[in-house]
């Protein structure tokens, strides 16, 4: 084995042991790892972040590169609106990816929240720019088709993070006359056999 190899395989070895290969923007990193961590291979194309994943957070980047589209047409007396439009479309986004990083479902919520809010603020936007002649209704109406989608994905996610549900659980019980009942509801304190 000549000197190189030699370095190579020693590094492989520690790598092993010690430092896993991480990849930033497609760069291979040294990534510290604990005793015991196992070695997971990561691949460029795989890698993605949880919010990445959502189909809601497309919507919303879509939603958000439109912008930046019609943006370039907004001048003069219209750039106060076209740069709330601008930061308003990235809050979209944004804060559907921060929300995604929050462990209780309350604080999940509220960037959600937060996320629909700034789509409604959007919607406004291009409200008040299409009544004031700006934009024709058939851009507008492409925008609102985005941010109609949000705004629906976003309201189903806040409502099913913060619904309390039980998989499909028949309670049921005998009766002191030997009858058999079944409910979807638990019975009373004092409804017990």
């Amino acid at each position: 084995m000549n000197p190189s190899e030699t370095a190579t395989a020693n590094r492989r070895s520690a790598l092993d042991t010690d430092v896993a290969v991480g990849y930033t923007f497609g760069w291979p990193v040294d990534v510290p790892v604990h005793s015991g961590a196992v070695r997971v291979p990561v691949h460029e194309d795989t890698m993605e972040l949880d919010h990445e994943r959502l189909d809601v957070y497309r919507v919303a980047l879509d939603f958000a590169a439109w912008a930046y589209t019609v943006s370039r047409s907004l001048k003069g007396l219209d750039r106060p609106a076209r740069d709330q439009l601008l930061r308003a479309s990235q809050s979209i986004a944004l804060n559907i990816a921060e929300g995604c990083g929050k462990v209780p479902p309350a604080d999940r919520g509220r960037f959600l929240q937060i996320a629909g809010g700034s789509a409604r603020e959007c919607g406004a936007i291009l409200d008040i720019l299409n009544r004031c002649g700006v934009l024709d209704h058939e851009t507008v109406r492409k925008g609102k088709g985005l941010l109609v989608r949000i705004v629906a994905m976003l309201t189903r996610m806040i409502a099913r993070r913060n619904q309390v549900r039980e998989e499909d659980v028949v309670y049921g019980y005998v009766n002191e006359n030997g009858n058999e009942r079944h409910t979807d509801q638990p019975e009373g304190p004092g409804d017990s056999p």
